[in-house]
């Protein structure tokens, strides 16, 4: 049970492990903790032995489990705003190199978390293109999974090229939507678990990013998480619950996930057998895969900063307009304002910035981006904005 959080996260593991054995794991659960703290590897986990229909063992191959070794389990619904570009783009980069039983089971894991957002009961007619695509990528993930013969380089990269051209569609969506739950997601939702039994087996809603949801979405929610259904489980993932509601946080028992340990991270990046030794965490691995020049925005973010407090070092308007372009045609903005925050706060480690003026830095970066986020506003305007009120700060 747990095999592959024990590997990140053993304390996380036996704690659930242990409410699950004793009939004790809640119906409304929240796991909190920053990106890439194996919070959805947990839940599913979780609702792989939430619905063992025998004893919850490592190797069970009752009809339940087989399903999820398989990630065609119909009893969990995922609702996520995540970036699955990045992963995906990683897991097929992999496969193409490596063209192993790892790199292919990797592959179709990714995929179907993406799939499991298109669940049968959330489907509604204005989305009957999506969940067409969906189908369509169900289809050739089948025919991936019975080709049982080895994959040259060229079958690899045609099937590779393939299955992105199906995806498209649907992780164009993704990029459109801050997040993917609505109210009519949580209507479906408790539909679902109100008319379905599936073969008496759990039904578990795991929901990403419930914090960057509108108020409709999170009281629709409320409801069903006050009085859930028997076998009904709600797993919430958020990184910043902070920002959930009150009475949303008063229903579900918090698990926090904390950032996964660096050795731990390279064991789980020597599976994919990485040649680059610069590679040594999780998020770079994913981000590398996905064609990220983390060293072009270093250079410039490193000038960006540096121009706060050394007079020698300038920052002009066109280095500026410069950077807002690179930020503008990114999809990685979260890391690259990650990538800011890190620079100033060594700025300040090394002396070159006060307390004070760091610490409002950072505020205004975590609060400015949260409002580009849920206002929409224009990736160039925001950056451009955010730099003025920096070296406002220095200037005050």
């Amino acid at each position: 049970m747990l095999e592959k959080l024990k590997v990140t996260q053993p304390l996380l593991a036996s704690e659930l492990e242990l409410s699950i054995r004793g009939d004790n794991f809640s119906q409304s659960s929240l796991f909190c903790g920053d990106q890439y703290s194996s919070k959805m590897t947990a839940a599913i986990e979780c609702a792989k032995a939430l619905s063992c229909f025998k004893d919850k063992a490592v190797e069970c191959d009752c009809k339940s489990c087989l399903t999820f070794d398989s990630f065609t389990m119909q009893n969990v619904v995922i609702i996520s705003n995540r970036n699955y570009q990045t992963r995906i783009d990683a897991a097929i980069e992999s496969f193409n190199t490596l063209r192993d039983d790892f790199s292919k089971k990797n592959l179709i894991e990714v995929v179907r978390i993406l799939l499991l957002s298109y669940h049968s009961c959330l489907y509604i007619d204005k989305k009957k293109a999506l969940f067409k695509a969906a189908y369509e990528v169900n289809d050739k993930l089948i025919e991936f999974v019975y080709h049982k013969s080895t994959y040259g380089i060229r079958e690899a990269k045609s099937f590779s090229k393939s299955l992105s051209t199906l995806l498209k569609p649907l992780l164009d969506q993704d990029k459109k939507n801050l997040t993917n739950i609505s109210v009519d997601s949580v209507r479906s939702l408790q539909n679902w678990v109100g008319q379905t039994k599936v073969v008496d087996k759990a039904q578990v809603i795991i929901i990403e990013g419930i914090e960057k949801s509108n108020d409709s979405v999170r009281n629709s929610l409320l409801k069903i998480l006050e009085e859930p259904g028997e076998g009904v489980y709600f797993i919430l993932l958020s990184e910043d619950p902070s920002r959930i509601m009150k009475t949303i946080l008063s229903r579900v028992r918090r698990y926090y996930f904390p950032s996964i340990d660096i050795d731990k991270q390279q064991l789980i990046l020597e599976s994919f057998k990485i040649e680059d030794k610069n590679i040594n965490t999780i998020e770079k691995y994913f981000l590398s895969s996905h064609g990220f020049k983390e060293a072009e925005f270093e250079v410039i973010i490193d000038q960006l900063v540096s121009s706060f407090y050394d007079e020698s070092v300038g920052f002009s308007l066109e280095e500026l307009w410069n950077f807002c372009e690179m930020f503008d045609k990114s999809d990685q903005c979260d890391y690259i304002l990650k990538m800011l925050s890190n620079r100033i706060e060594n700025a300040f480690i090394c002396g070159h910035i006060s307390a004070t003026h760091s610490k409002q830095m950072m505020s205004f970066i975590n609060e400015d981006s949260i409002k580009y986020k849920v206002f929409n506003i224009s990736k160039k305007n925001f950056i451009e904005n955010l730099y003025r009120k920096l070296l406002g700060v220095i200037n005050e």
